[in-house]
């Protein structure tokens, strides 16, 4: 058998579209109006800026009126390096299983998603396709975020299947997406990038010989006026969703495979001194303990105070 790797596709990274800028120390995105801004103040090179030699100034920058002796200028003030690299401005950035980082002054985007073209030849081979003929519904669907911005928007979704494990794809006028489906319900977070606020599609789920169809509903906030309470929504969800996640891991849990480990004579070992060092400390502290939590309640429950002539003792 050979296997020929024809081409490696990546998904569209709008950031990367961006204009950055660099102080030899840290990289940062920088919008239009910056740009512009920044542009109007030209060097060939980093001496030439440091020295202001044979550098060039748009003209525009300044607005200049003569005053008695003097000439008085009114010019645009540039932004300066606090401003421009802020750190949610600032690379590194995650966004979708993508990482887009600074490595040694390059700008460097490493996915996780990534799909390639293999050619297969065979010789002397038979293939047969396996198609589970399951059907995948999608549970509990919510969009958060923001539109036209880095960040993007959320997906929020429950895939369940009637039986088996499955790979649904989605496709919505406007989306594709895919996630894992189960019989007990997989949430997943989908990121996405959407250019309009209020989203309202009808999306189909391709998986097995029955596909499903559900509604993509919601409202987005503008990347200027993302609030508080807007972004405690999506925290929020996201904590709900870890938590049914860590329930799933439980009940999935396989503990077979934790007796397997305890035969093993050196888990086996380990597990028994483990245990020994603890009822140790056990019976070694619960007596000091208890002995400093019953001195401590006699000294409250019980306080003595004496009288003037020093014989008289009275309890309170």
């Amino acid at each position: 058998m050979e296997i020929t790797l024809k081409d490696i596709t990546m998904g569209l990274i709008p950031m990367l579209a961006s204009t950055f800028v660099s102080n030899s120390k840290k990289i940062a995105k920088i919008d239009i109006e910056t740009e512009n801004n920044l542009r109007m103040f030209k060097c060939k090179s980093r001496t030439e800026a440091k020295t202001f030699l044979n550098c060039k100034i748009d003209p525009n920058i300044c607005h200049c009126r003569p005053a008695d002796n003097k000439v008085n200028c009114d010019c645009k003030e540039l932004n300066n390096q606090s401003m421009i690299f802020k750190p949610e401005n600032s690379l590194p950035f995650a966004h979708n299983g993508i990482m887009i980082k600074n490595k040694f002054g390059n700008i460097i985007a490493a996915t996780e998603i990534s799909s390639a073209t293999l050619q297969l030849k065979l010789q002397g081979m038979k293939l047969k396709t396996e198609i589970e003929l399951n059907k995948c519904l999608i549970t509990n669907v919510s969009l958060y975020g923001c539109y036209e911005c880095d960040e993007g928007a959320k997906v929020y979704l429950t895939c369940n299947t009637d039986f088996g494990k499955s790979l649904a794809n989605i496709v919505c006028p406007n989306i594709n997406m895919f996630t894992l489906c189960g019989p007990k319900g997989i949430d997943k977070v989908i990121s996405i990038n959407l250019n309009k606020a209020h989203i309202e599609e009808e999306c189909e789920v391709f998986c097995g010989l029955h596909p499903t169809t559900f509604k993509l509903k919601g409202t987005l906030a503008a990347a200027e006026n993302k609030h508080i309470d807007f972004w405690n929504k999506i925290e929020n969800k996201e904590k709900r969703i870890e938590t049914k996640a860590f329930i799933h891991w439980l009940q999935q849990f396989d503990y077979t495979n934790l007796f397997f480990y305890l035969i093993n004579p050196r888990y086996l070992f380990i597990f028994l001194c483990t245990l020994l060092i603890l009822l140790i400390l056990f019976y070694c502290c619960m007596p000091l303990l208890f002995r400093l939590m019953l001195k401590i309640a006699m000294q409250i429950f019980c306080a003595r105070s004496v009288g003037d002539d020093g014989n008289h003792m009275k309890i309170i």
